[in-house]
């Protein structure tokens, strides 16, 4: 298994829009911090399309498990490739009983190290254990001194005023965006981005190819609004992943899942969203489907599936659901059993 860092330039913004069903539009200024696996895997697909032609063999590969990935989230780094690495948070731990009940919903992503050595809500909370930055990212503080910082700021949602221009409305051609930004560090040594866990299994000449189309994910970028220069990286670094446990008996969803029915009775604690809806033309979108969103607790391991969301179901379009599970610490229960 592979680690692929996403580094980004200090300054540099992204956009990962969202659509609203009740309103059927995606709204420039709702935005989403992290690129989700439907969206890496239509990256790649793209890619491959403009370099290589046909897509179907590397679509082939996803749907037959030869590639399976994990949605991307936040890293922090040095040079000497230590890393704090942030995975989604358990959603069961929103039902956690605290006084703090409105810091820990705003909590959206823990550290590996909370995750792996089962640190519960309790001591999130604790100065002399944990370390909160931006509010909602959470980690230990010795996660912190290993990268030999003590504040940092991950990344800023800021808002910028934008104007229509492909329009012939004469009023109301300003709108507001949203996007994720990157800030400077006063240490240049400092790394920031995002990460994803992927697993392939590929032969050796089509392992070149798609070794060749994550590369190029730096240049061509990710999310919205890449015209204008948002979406873009510093570079993509392809590591070897830490082993992680084989059995467990619960799992993190470290990826947006669409499950098969017979899947479904894994899923014990879960956020539901639903992707699609984009315009494709004057007159035709693609189809709405709800997935299992990142964070969701199942007690054993599952497939998920990629599905078609062509207007007229002639596979042309497809989200990937897939489901890139993270074995979770047997103390985690606690968080459901003391419901």
């Amino acid at each position: 298994m592979k680690i692929v860092e996403l580094i980004t330039l200090p300054g540099n913004q992204y956009h990962f829009g969202e659509i609203l069903p009740q309103a059927e539009e995606q709204h420039m200024n709702v935005v989403t911090p992290h690129p989700s696996s439907d969206l890496l895997f239509s990256a790649m697909v793209n890619i491959w399309q403009k370099v290589y032609g046909d897509a179907t063999q590397l679509i082939n590969s996803f749907e037959t498990d030869l590639i399976r990935l994990s949605s991307a989230f936040f890293f922090i780094g040095n040079k000497e490739q230590k890393r704090l690495r942030f995975l989604p948070k358990p959603v069961v731990a929103n039902l956690k009983s605290t006084d703090q009940h409105k810091k820990l919903k705003r909590i959206a992503y823990v550290s590996e190290a909370i995750i792996n050595q089962g640190v519960l809500p309790d001591q999130w909370f604790n100065p002399d254990c944990c370390t909160l930055l931006e509010g909602n990212l959470l980690c230990l503080n010795e996660e912190l001194s290993h990268i030999k910082v003590d504040k940092i700021s991950v990344y800023k949602e800021v808002t910028i005023p934008k104007v229509k221009v492909h329009t012939l409305e004469k009023e109301n051609r300003l709108y507001s965006q949203s996007n994720i930004l990157f800030p400077p560090e006063e240490d240049s040594q400092i790394e920031k981005g995002y990460y994803f866990y992927l697993e392939e299994n590929l032969p050796p000449d089509e392992q070149e190819k798609f070794m060749a189309v994550l590369n190029l994910m730096a240049d061509e970028g990710l999310g919205g609004d890449r015209s204008s220069g948002c979406g873009l990286f510093k570079e993509v670094r392809i590591t070897e992943a830490p082993a992680l446990t084989e059995t467990s008996d619960y799992y993190l969803s470290l990826s947006l899942i669409n499950p098969a029915k017979e899947e479904q009775h894994a899923f014990l604690y879960y956020p539901i969203v639903t992707r699609g809806g984009r315009r494709i033309n004057s007159h035709q979108r693609l189809k709405m489907v709800n997935m299992v969103g990142e964070g969701a607790i199942l007690s054993q391991k599952i497939a998920g599936r990629i599905v078609d969301i062509s207007p007229n179901n002639d596979g042309r379009y497809k989200r990937y659901g897939k489901a890139f599970l993270y074995p979770l610490n047997t103390n985690i229960e606690q968080l459901w059993k003391e419901v």
